[in-house]
This record gives structure tokens, sequence and C-alpha cells, in this order.
């Protein structure tokens, strides 16, 4: 199919094969498809202007119907599945960590689920899934936590470590008997002033010899 063409108004689209004129792509298009077999193509939904094999919208549409989509309750309901433990599926696009995508301002869509319908997040918290379903957006499923407590409720390597009551040599971790690490972590200190001890023995020993 041959290009459209328009004129310095940006208002006329001209057949490449019959120099007609059109005023408007989707005119045109027509025209090449009926007129000269041309393959048929896809039209965007709201401008008619050819578009991807896999698109319904050219990007100047998508950018406006995105502008004025209402980001409400009605906008949640009609993207989820409940599944028989009462969770809502997201249905519409995740990131690669498996969570819904960003709408509405908030980075994923379960926080505005959460803001929907429960009010405001306070501040210092943020929502944790307590069905442990990643792609679930229903407020009753969420709870108002802070980050350490919403990572120490997940497996992770972090998670099970910070879960840890003792060391791997038995020693209580009290807070007298915890040394804070630049990375977050903690050690013990009791096994900490052994090595301590040992260190310094082994290097008055191999001083006497």
């Amino acid at each position: 199919m041959g290009g459209p063409w328009c004129d310095i108004l940006g208002r006329m689209y001209r057949c490449d094969e019959c120099a007609r004129n059109f005023t408007s792509v989707k005119g045109h298009n027509i025209h090449q498809t009926r007129a000269h077999g041309a393959e048929p193509a896809r039209l965007c939904l709201d401008c008619g202007v050819a578009v991807g094999a896999r698109s319904t919208r050219c990007r100047r549409c998508n950018l406006v119907q995105r502008n004025t989509v209402t980001f409400d309750q009605a906008y949640v309901l009609a993207r989820i599945e409940v599944n028989a433990e009462g969770c809502w599926i997201w249905q519409g696009t995740t990131s690669s960590l498996g969570y819904s995508r960003s709408a509405g301002g908030y980075s994923s869509v379960h926080q505005l689920a959460y803001a929907l319908w429960k009010g405001p997040m306070p501040a210092g918290l943020e929502p944790d899934h307590l069905c442990k379903v990643r792609l679930c957006v229903n407020p009753d499923h969420l709870e108002a936590v802070t980050h350490r407590a919403n990572s120490l409720r997940c497996s992770s390597p972090f998670a099970d470590n910070a879960r840890k009551t003792q060391c791997v040599r038995g020693h209580e971790f009290t807070p007298e008997n915890i040394i804070p690490t630049p990375t977050g972590g903690r050690r013990c200190r009791t096994c900490h002033n052994a090595r301590t001890r040992a260190y310094k023995q082994r290097a008055r020993t191999s001083e006497q010899a």
C-alpha cells in the first residue's frame, strides 16, 4: 500500500496510484484496498490511521485515551477475576516480578485499590498481601505495614535470617549481643569476641616461635 500524502495544512491525503485526494487517512486506506487491491490495513479505532498488526490504537490516540481514563473502583472491578479464595486476580498488564503494573499515579494496582477502598496509605507504610498472591488487588486482602514487616513476612534469605533469634552457635540475639553491619545485617558479639581472642592468641604464638 502506498503511503498517505498530506498538504501543508495536514488536511488532505493523496492516493499514490491515481492522485485522488482524501480528507482522512481512513478514507485513503479504504480506497487503496478497494480500488487498487492493496492489503487491508489495521486501523486505529479512534482516528483510522494505519497501525501495527497487534495494535488497536495509534500512539497519539493511546496517549489521549490514557489521559482520559478515570482510575476509580469501576476501573479496577472491570479488570479482575475472583478466584475461590476471594482474591481479585488482576487481568491487566503485569511487571516482571508478577505484580500489577502502575495505574493512577500508584506504582501498582493493589496500591490504587487500597487507596480507593480504604483511603490514603499512612506515611511510612506499604500494603502487604495477606493472601500471598501478588496479582491480588482485593483491598480486604491488603494490610498496611512497615517495609521491614512486609519483608519479614515473605520467603527469602533476608527474611529467613531476620527471623532467627540465635546465631549458628546458639547464642541469643539480644540487643547487647548484636553488632550491626554496614549492610543492615547483624553479627553475634560473643562469636566475634571469641574469634578476636583466637586471632590474637595465634599472633602471639607465632611471634614467640
